[in-house]
């Protein structure tokens, strides 16, 4: 993922995992925001946990999904401070885990270009949800 938060063995410890390679081509062509004003979320995988993020600065939401698959990663903070800041740019909502389970993303049939994620534990709770509009 170009944004991400680390796994870690303990609860405190609050990292950037993002992919550094890729944050420095996207922060030198797209200053202070990291992509292209057109999009509106960004997706990634690889990283076997479940995040979603919202950031203050402009920068697209952010949802790693990748916890429905091989061996999660550890510890995830499940829960950021709207403050917090990573390589610059200031969440304004963040949810992790690091537990099994899979994410849908479905476009509302009565709102076109209105999107909605949900995740799910593995029997298929909902234990997040949110929504973003397409300009």
């Amino acid at each position: 993922p170009v944004m991400a938060v680390a796994a870690s063995s303990t609860e405190s410890r609050i990292k950037s995992a993002g992919n550094a390679a890729l944050k420095s081509v996207f922060s030198n062509e797209y200053p202070g925001r990291m992509l292209p004003e057109n999009i509106i979320i960004s997706l990634h995988g690889h990283v076997h946990l479940f995040e979603w993020m919202r950031f203050k600065n402009g920068y697209p939401d952010t949802a790693v999904l990748g916890n429905s698959g091989s061996a999660n990663e550890g510890h995830l903070i499940e829960k950021l401070p709207a403050n917090t800041v990573l390589d610059g740019l200031e969440l304004k909502e963040y949810q992790g885990s690091a537990d099994y389970g899979f994410a849908l993303l479905e476009e509302d049939d009565l709102k076109p270009g209105t999107w909605h994620l949900k995740e799910f534990d593995l029997n298929g709770k909902q234990v997040f949800s949110t929504s973003f509009t397409q300009p």
